[in-house]
């Protein structure tokens, strides 16, 4: 997420660009710049991730107990810090919220600051096209809208944001497999390991040692007759 640096000028290195903003750090501390290298926030952050949405994620560590404890927060692309550090934790904004943690648990903010669903869940990650986010309670996961209601209910181990063909990879006990909006399964719970659709449709998948390509009808595109595979780019 953070990237590696790209290459070092005599004042600053030079990471990523996102929207329109370069990612730069000097003495360990990290700020932006414009393409043409003005400066849009000063040298503030420990660490700054990359815009989504024209905001990025910011963090500054304290010290709690002697040790460094980040907090996040958020800035605009003027460098404006909209959301001032103070989250335990924070994710990337997505359909115009962002999931962060306080002490009270996972919540969403709008591009404000302002709290649109309250912080309790134990888990929380990106809203996808279809308006619906997947949240953690006592262990289980499910898919709440952005009003909190409970659309799919808390019955997952593991869950991931709907593509946008509106299926979701989840993973029920040891096993993986995709549901769609409704919470029904288009790909069924079989395989012990099952990554993201790429673009041409197909995900890789692993059963025992064996890897093969599923596509988003549950067919095998091929078999599992390989000892190693990846995801198509």
């Amino acid at each position: 997420r953070n990237g590696k640096e790209q290459f070092r000028t005599a004042e600053y290195s030079i990471y990523q660009v996102s929207e329109g903003r370069v990612r730069v750090s000097n003495r360990g501390k990290m700020g932006f710049r414009d393409l043409q290298g003005n400066e849009i926030t000063p040298f503030l952050y420990d660490t700054v991730w990359i815009f989504s949405e024209g905001m990025a994620e910011v963090a500054i560590y304290e010290e709690t107990g002697g040790k460094p404890v980040p907090r996040y927060g958020f800035i605009d692309r003027d460098g404006n810090e909209v959301v001032s550090p103070k989250y335990k934790e924070s994710r990337d904004f997505h359909d115009g919220v962002a999931a962060v943690q306080t002490a009270d648990g996972w919540g969403y903010i709008d591009k404000t600051g302002e709290t649109v669903l309250e912080p309790r869940y134990d888990g929380a990650l990106a809203f996808g096209d279809n308006g619906l986010a997947p949240v953690a309670q006592e262990g289980k996961w499910g898919y709440i809208d952005k009003e909190g209601t409970v659309v799919v209910p808390f019955q997952f181990d593991t869950a991931y944001p709907f593509d946008h063909e509106g299926l979701a990879l989840v993973q029920s006990g040891e096993k993986w497999g995709y549901i769609d909006e409704a919470g029904q399964y288009q790909v069924s719970p079989q395989f012990d390991d099952l990554s993201l659709f790429a673009g041409n449709g197909l995900a890789v998948f692993r059963l025992g040692a064996l890897y093969g390509y599923v596509d988003r009808d549950g067919r095998y595109a091929v078999t599992p007759v390989y000892q190693m595979a990846s995801s198509f780019g």
